[in-house]
């Protein structure tokens, strides 16, 4: 039986704040230490009224204008990016 390894960090990749607008879709990627630990990372929104996340991809869509964090969880440890949405262009 193989022991699970766990995670010790997990860092979301780009700038710590994500300018998006309303509609758009962008992919986060995030990575994590060791390489060979033995998690799924699970992706989530604080407001998704304002943007919402898919939970396994870490595709984010703009809904609204607003600012959010988004949250990435890799077993014990997390890591956050703060998105904010501006509006359209008319």
């Amino acid at each position: 039986v193989k022991c699970p390894i766990n995670a010790t960090s997990v860092t979301i990749s780009g700038p710590e704040v994500v300018q998006m607008k309303v509609g758009q879709a962008k992919e986060l990627s995030a990575s994590f230490l060791p390489s060979n630990a033995t998690v799924e990372l699970v992706w989530n929104s604080l407001y998704t009224d304002v943007a919402t996340v898919d939970a396994e991809t870490g595709i984010v869509t703009a809904v609204a204008e607003g600012t959010t964090t988004i949250k990435v969880v890799a077993g014990l440890v997390e890591d956050t990016v703060t998105v904010n949405v501006l509006p359209a262009d008319k």
